[in-house]
């Protein structure tokens, strides 16, 4: 049986893909915490509820048509505190360019919930254009 967090995790992914932004926020701490790394339109620390609505999402959006954005769970590998996620992500730019990448994610929990999220992209040049 998977532990509670990988179903937390799996949760937290299907509420994303199905632009389900509360649902996404249900399953983390109010003060949850998503970092971004590198040189691009998305980087940067996102703290919050409105972090995520008022600063994140319309990041992502400026660079990704989030219709065709899809991303798959490779692999996770959680405890009772900590977790990881291999992801590929695809989607199509603003600008019409297809992109696919490849990125690890740390996570933490506290009391059941994600508290943070930290994205690890496998090739940081890669991932730096694609969000730019």
């Amino acid at each position: 049986m998977a532990h509670a967090n990988e179903r937390l995790v799996r949760r937290i992914y299907a509420a994303f893909a199905h632009v389900d932004m509360e649902g996404v926020l249900a399953e983390c701490t109010d003060d949850v915490v998503f970092s971004i790394p590198g040189m691009n339109k998305v980087a940067g620390t996102y703290r919050g509820r409105e972090g995520f609505l008022t600063e994140f999402l319309p990041a992502l959006a400026a660079v990704a048509d989030m219709q065709t954005f899809e991303e798959d769970i490779d692999a996770l590998a959680c405890d009772d505190d900590h977790g990881v996620i291999l992801t590929t992500q695809r989607f199509r730019r603003q600008d019409g360019q297809p992109v696919t990448f490849r990125s690890a994610v740390v996570l933490r929990f506290r009391d059941g919930k994600l508290s943070e999220f930290s994205e690890r992209p496998g090739n940081q040049e890669e991932y730096d254009r694609a969000w730019s």
